[in-house]
């Protein structure tokens, strides 16, 4: 699957219409555990920074999250983007989304 392949090209060859789907399924279960990370849930905070690194530190995730944070939890979009940059400042749990 090239979802997960780190040499993925993507101005050659654009993430396909079901990659985007899979893609965007993820970003969600990502927002979801982050959600409940924050208000003292069985997902730990450090390890959802660390996975959410990884994954979006690959070409696919990348270009597919870049095109569609504009619409996403602006507090989620803060949490990824400082744990692609490598930021363990977590925040506390709020009820506001």
């Amino acid at each position: 699957m090239r979802v997960f392949q780190a040499d993925v090209d993507v101005l050659s060859a654009p993430p396909t219409v079901a990659e985007r789907e899979f893609l965007n399924s993820v970003i969600v279960h990502f927002q979801t555990g982050w959600w409940i990370a924050r208000c003292g849930g069985l997902i730990n905070l450090t390890e959802l920074r660390s996975d959410a690194r990884s994954f979006f530190s690959l070409p696919l995730p990348l270009a597919v999250w870049e095109d569609t944070k504009v619409v996403r939890n602006r507090r989620f979009v803060k949490f990824v983007e400082k744990a692609m940059m490598g930021n363990q400042n977590s925040g506390a749990c709020s009820w506001v989304f």
